[in-house]
């Protein structure tokens, strides 16, 4: 027995928990560079604005029926999405998180809890504390929870709950309104494949026999007719593989022409890979950037990649950047209007299991290890701020993505086990005292460089004598 727990418009509702007033109202969320419609209300999908359109092809649409638009903020919604599967990890030992807005949970043993009613407790537990809405399917696939929890979804007279668990009548009830473009894995070819072969419903499909769905939808569109069927074959995995790749890119909010503002752009984005690289406690041992100008103009076009085995393999910021900036060097061309930057870390792995130099130096590695460690630490504790960040990264970053619509709405959710504001936008804990004079409040750079030098000071004090 398999649930699915899905955020309901992930993006919007989490806009929604900075505003209450926007409930009811409707509301989009936009991508980088406010290019796309990436997360639509309720209200909005009434409109027939579609998923990833374009956002100027909408502006009169949203300007007469008052749509409110919103620049993403993944970070605050990243965050939204830890609280939801935290509390989802408090029902079930076995989670696998699927994405950012989806987490599907194991039942099996959990039968005696009668498991509509149990998932609905955890449906009004994550409305009651984060105040994100969530939809549930319980069956024994995932492409059968699927199916689920998007009636959940689409039905509210349904309670956000929907199990077909042992039901096989109820299941073909709903598989025969399902219409086979909206399943799981079926993209427009076999879509509209399908519906060549007068093949409309996934009631319909899965009344075709095994060898006619083999030999047309192939081993995957067989594994999803049993799936349908009550029949698991996607296997369930709580403990996901580490990455094999990291990968951080973003398309200027302008355009870039100098190689000081490249340099700066790939130090921010190699030390959001970095992070991401010590939360997975691996190293990388090869590290790569990436440029280019716009495609779709009539400017001089030109774009270059390069990556180079680092000299040791390392989760330590301050080498990978020097890396990054030694490759950008290279391939940096003036005369130029670049419009993206990437960085990629590959040849990942843990730091006992990688191949050492001459040059391994124990000791600067264990500095290196606690330098960071305490890094991430800070920027966790405050990460609406990100306080301590490193020189090369900057501080201005005009070529930023565009989001000239980001919500001004402070984050208001206190986690109630920790007992510590998680999303919150001050720079200090909340039960810190004020300080005594107003002049003697530190600024942001200013917290930085003294956070910098207690960083400091604990590694002199925690270096182990010669």
């Amino acid at each position: 027995m398999i649930g699915l727990i899905d955020c309901n418009n992930f993006y919007v509702s989490c806009e929604r928990t900075l505003d209450p007033s926007l409930e009811g109202k409707p509301v989009v969320v936009l991508s980088n560079n406010d290019g796309v419609v990436i997360s639509r209300s309720n209200e909005v999908k009434a409109l027939g604005v579609s998923m990833a359109g374009a956002a100027y092809q909408y502006r009169d649409l949203f300007k007469q029926h008052g749509v409110r638009v919103f620049s993403a903020n993944f970070n605050y919604y990243m965050q939204c999405s830890e609280q939801v599967m935290r509390i989802v990890r408090d029902y079930s030992p076995e989670v696998e998180v699927y994405s950012v807005d989806e987490a599907f949970i194991d039942l099996r043993g959990l039968e005696w809890k009668k498991p509509t009613e149990y998932l609905r407790s955890l449906r009004e537990r994550v409305l009651r504390e984060v105040k994100i809405p969530v939809s549930i399917g319980i069956a024994e696939s995932k492409t059968l929870t699927k199916v689920a929890s998007e009636f959940a979804k689409k039905n509210p007279s349904l309670g956000g709950i929907v199990n077909l668990y042992g039901d096989p009548v109820t299941r073909n009830e709903y598989l025969s309104k399902l219409e086979v473009g909206d399943l799981w894995g079926v993209g427009r070819q076999f879509a509209k494949f399908l519906q060549g072969e007068k093949i409309t419903t996934a009631l319909e499909l899965i009344q075709m026999p095994d060898e006619w769905i083999l030999k047309n939808l192939h081993i995957g569109g067989l594994k999803m007719a049993w799936e349908l069927r009550g029949i698991p074959c996607i296997p369930f995995e709580a403990n996901v593989a580490p990455p094999k790749q990291i990968m951080r890119s973003r398309s200027f909010g302008k355009y870039v022409t100098s190689l000081s503002d490249l340099k700066e752009a790939a130090a921010l984005f190699m030390s959001m890979a970095a992070e991401s690289l010590r939360a997975h406690k691996l190293v990388a041992g090869v590290a790569g950037v990436f440029i280019s100008t716009n495609r779709f103009n009539d400017e001089p076009r030109y774009s270059a990649s390069l990556s180079d085995a680092l000299d040791e393999p390392t989760s330590y910021t301050p080498d990978l950047i020097a890396h990054v900036h030694r490759l950008l060097e290279k391939m940096y061309r003036s005369g130029y209007r670049y419009q993206k930057l990437g960085v990629i870390l590959t040849d990942l792995g843990k730091g006992s299991d990688m191949q050492l130099t001459f040059a391994y130096n124990e000791k600067s590695l264990g500095q290196h290890e606690r330098m960071m460690d305490v890094l991430d630490k800070i920027n966790a504790k405050y990460r609406e701020n990100h306080l301590v960040t490193l020189a090369a990264e900057g501080t201005e970053h005009g070529w930023q993505s565009k989001q000239e619509h980001l919500s001004q709405a402070k984050p208001a959710y206190v986690d109630p086990k920790e007992r510590t504001r998680f999303l919150t936008t001050t720079s200090v804990p909340t039960n810190a005292k004020p300080p005594r004079k107003k002049g003697h409040t530190l600024e942001p750079a200013m917290q930085s460089r003294a956070l910098g030098k207690q960083i400091a000071e604990r590694m002199m004090r925690e270096e182990p004598e010669e």
